[in-house]
């Protein structure tokens, strides 16, 4: 039997073109993927990224996109968790308005992203003791939170207050 060659450049051209429009970056950053592989976990994909520029070869099988805006399925599933989030305070009081959605996004985006982000301000860290888990579900049901907070959901939950650096925050993480 003959043995089976790749044309590893025959199939860059083939993804670069095929992803062209689709991935905006391409032409800066040529990439292969290897997959999707399908494997017990689940499937996945490896992405090989080469930087010109620099001759930086990045090989990972994640790479993330952060929008600005709420992605669609998260826009118009339960608006209140992007509510919920646009609050720097629980004390704050929020409108639903386009603007307050896409800062609940980009607050979840790092908290979700980065669960120690340093513009989070949390009031009594858990230690690792009982008593320090004590302190911290203590202060993270706050007395006097308003109606239309709770209203939000999470029987009042907030463990955590944003502070002003969060937006320089979101922007390191959308521009790497």
């Amino acid at each position: 039997a003959a043995a089976a060659t790749i044309d590893a450049d025959a199939d860059a051209d083939a993804n670069r073109d095929a992803t062209a429009a689709a991935v905006p970056w391409a032409d800066e950053l040529p990439y292969l993927t290897l997959g999707p592989l399908k494997e017990k976990v689940g499937m996945f994909q490896e992405v090989v990224v080469f930087h010109r520029q620099s001759g930086t070869l990045l090989v990972t099988d994640l790479l993330v996109s952060v929008p600005s805006t709420p992605p669609a399925v998260v826009a118009a599933n339960d608006k209140r968790a992007l509510l919920f989030h646009a609050r720097d305070s629980f004390l704050d009081e929020v409108a639903d308005t386009p603007a307050a959605r896409a800062e609940g996004w980009k607050k979840i985006a790092l908290f979700s992203l980065f669960f120690q982000c340093s513009a989070l301000d949390v009031a009594s860290p858990p230690d690792g003791s009982l008593s320090g888990a004590l302190s911290f579900f203590r202060s993270a049901f706050p007395r006097g939170v308003p109606p239309s907070s709770r209203a939000l959901g999470w029987a009042g939950f907030w463990p955590f207050d944003w502070q002003p650096q969060w937006r320089a925050a979101f922007s390191r993480l959308r521009s790497g």
